[in-house]
């Protein structure tokens, strides 16, 4: 994963891997979100679909459904369980 930030494109003199238009800081990721999707025709994806996708792609890829739950933040295992469905 490293290298792949490694060979990220950067803008030259900007010490960020993701940079804002501006060279700056995302401020608004939902905003930033958003505005990817509508420049890439993508309708019907969400914010939060990300979160589901991230949950299932854990673990098919052998994650432990206790480390995704920390992960994730969730108290309950039974919610762990809802987004890691497959």
């Amino acid at each position: 994963m490293l290298a792949l930030f490694r060979t990220y494109p950067r803008r030259p003199g900007v010490d960020l891997i993701f940079a804002s238009p501006s060279g700056g800081r995302y401020t608004n990721v939902r905003g930033a979100f958003k505005n990817a999707c509508k420049r890439a025709g993508i309708t019907d994806l969400h914010f939060h679909d990300l979160r589901h996708s991230y949950a299932s792609n854990f673990m098919m890829g052998g994650g432990d459904i206790f480390a995704l739950q920390i992960l994730l933040g969730h108290k309950a295992i039974t919610m762990t369980q809802r987004y890691a469905h497959l």
